[in-house]
């Protein structure tokens, strides 16, 4: 989370390294289905 808000990243390795490929605002569909998770 980023100030309160929650981000949706879609990452790869590369090696030993950790590649970003994309991050956005999740959903708020995703977001709830998060909260139910992990509160």
């Amino acid at each position: 989370m980023i100030d309160e808000k929650l981000y949706t990243v879609i990452w790869t390795f590369r090696g030993s390294t950790i590649r970003l490929i994309s991050a956005r605002r999740a959903r708020d569909a995703e977001e709830r289905a998060y909260r139910d998770i992990h509160g």
